[in-house]
């Protein structure tokens, strides 16, 4: 396994698929693991030997919400220094805020213009990378 991994929190198939497809376009060498919900993927963070280098994390999921999952993380020793990257489709304020003030890293909103989409991900990408400073390629 050559990439870095990242990990998916995303309950909608098409949104993932974008985010392969995504992946695939700005040609950045990751190892996307899915999981559908938050608590899916907590207890597979608890559990990793190799934890993610970006955890992209949606708000609005079945069972535990994104919000909640992200406070968790945060709360957690071992997790709270990964880089949450909230990827929603809610532009309010208030979720905003609310992931700011419970350690998310990044706020990023989902767009139906894939180019801006394409690119947004591919800053934040490459930004997380760098300060972690783990190369893209």
């Amino acid at each position: 396994m050559t990439g870095k991994n990242i990990l998916i929190v995303e309950d909608s198939d098409v949104d993932y698929d974008v985010m392969k497809w995504i992946f695939e376009e700005i040609e950045v060498d990751v190892n996307p693991k899915r999981f559908v919900n938050a608590d899916l993927s907590l207890n597979y963070l608890r559990t990793a030997e190799v934890l993610p280098s970006i955890i992209l994390l949606d708000l609005n999921l079945p069972g535990t919400s994104g919000q909640q999952a992200l406070y968790i993380i945060k709360q957690d020793e071992r997790l709270k220094s990964v880089p949450v990257i909230i990827n929603s489709t809610s532009n309010h304020q208030r979720d905003i805020n609310e992931c700011f003030k419970n350690g998310a890293n990044s706020y990023l909103i989902k767009k139906t213009d894939l180019d801006l989409y394409t690119k947004e991900i591919e800053e934040l990408i490459n930004y997380w990378f760098d300060v972690n400073q783990l190369p893209v390629n």
